[in-house]
């Protein structure tokens, strides 16, 4: 099992990682995503954006694109981050993209 600080590396630069292939796909910066995981860290910031209860334009666009992927809440859903985050705040996750992510 990876240590806690791995993990957190890990998820702070995944989600680097999909703010640089969001800002690609909707030709926007997502500097404010950017400036939370830097003031915050990864884990904090991550929490603070799937609990908004506004969902901002990036997210909506994201899922318009067929790109939920690149979203905080995708990541944060994902099993190998469970130990970061509270069960509420992963079910938050993914209720927001379930729909999203579901074939029909």
């Amino acid at each position: 099992m990876k240590k806690r600080t791995e993990l957190v590396a890990e998820l702070e630069a995944e989600l680097l990682a999909a703010c640089k292939r969001s800002e690609y796909v909707l030709k926007r910066y997502a500097l404010h995503t950017r400036e939370m995981i830097g003031e915050m860290g990864a884990v904090r910031a991550a929490k603070h954006i799937v609990k908004m209860p506004r969902i901002n334009d990036g997210f909506v666009d994201l899922l318009l694109l067929g790109k939920a992927k690149l979203t905080v809440e995708y990541i944060v859903a994902k099993k190998k981050y469970a130990t970061l985050f509270d069960a509420d705040v992963q079910a938050a996750a993914w209720n927001k993209v379930a729909f999203a992510c579901t074939k029909h």
